[in-house]
């Protein structure tokens, strides 16, 4: 889900990050044709919104149609 995400974002993920004071370098997730900023944070929100929104609509539909 987080390359997918890297890629839906047009950012690079991935790297080097601290987990608990011990340094993990990660392979790179994505292309970086966008710096990623903050507003990424918002951008991120929306997509899982509109992701979960449509992933219960198919289960309602879905379990409208079987029964």
């Amino acid at each position: 889900t987080e390359a997918a995400m890297a890629g839906a974002l047009n950012v690079r993920l991935g790297g080097e990050n601290s987990y608990f004071g011990q340094s993990s370098l990660r392979p790179y997730l994505g292309e970086a044709r966008q710096a990623l900023e903050s507003r990424h944070i918002g951008e991120v929100i929306q997509l899982m919104w509109v992701t979960s929104a449509l992933v219960a609509g198919g289960a309602i539909l879905g379990w409208l149609i079987v029964n």
